[in-house]
């Protein structure tokens, strides 16, 4: 069989999966949680767990892509938090069911604050996934767990300023 016709078969499905009444174009989802340092910004800085929130400004380009414009904000223990925006691609593989499992990527524009300092605005990259719940045709709840990584720039010291952040999202789409 040539490799290709699988490929053209699955785009084709994709294509025309059918999309549910309850999804709309646009949806607005904000977020709370907690958020966890790991690696540098845990070990050598002692950053603890805190919160995050988040925004984003959703966009559904077909059934299987949405993109995603938001901000969001983390608060560690210890006088760190992070600031950022980010944009980037959910998939969501399936359509007609009440509970709609996704993937996400970013990329993102990240400000790292320590004891009142600000420093440089990094980039880096975010990776999530969840689950999207719906409790009615246009709210659903979206939990979920995101993986942050950049590099900051403390003074001259770099570190890696990792962190899970796991969270409740309210997802509200519009018709």
């Amino acid at each position: 069989m040539r490799p290709g016709i699988p490929l053209l078969v699955c785009a084709a499905l994709l294509v025309a999966a059918p999309v549910s009444a309850q999804n709309g174009r646009v949806a607005l989802e904000g977020r709370g949680g907690i958020a966890v340092p790991v690696g540098d910004l845990r070990d050598e800085m002692s950053a603890g767990t805190g919160f995050s929130v988040a925004l984003d400004l959703m966009y559904r380009f077909s059934p299987l892509f949405t993109g995603f414009l938001g901000g969001n904000r983390d608060e560690f223990d210890g006088g760190f938090s992070s600031t950022g925006l980010q944009g980037g691609v959910r998939i969501t593989p399936l359509r007609e069911a009440s509970i709609l499992p996704w993937l996400s990527g970013a990329v993102s524009g990240q400000e790292l604050s320590a004891n009142e300092f600000d420093y440089n605005l990094d980039i880096g990259f975010e990776g999530g996934a969840g689950l999207d719940v719906a409790l009615s045709e246009r709210f659903s709840l979206a939990p979920g767990v995101r993986y942050r990584t950049y590099q900051a720039d403390l003074d001259g010291h770099e570190i890696g300023a990792n962190s899970f952040t796991f969270a409740l999202g309210a997802h509200w789409t519009f018709r």
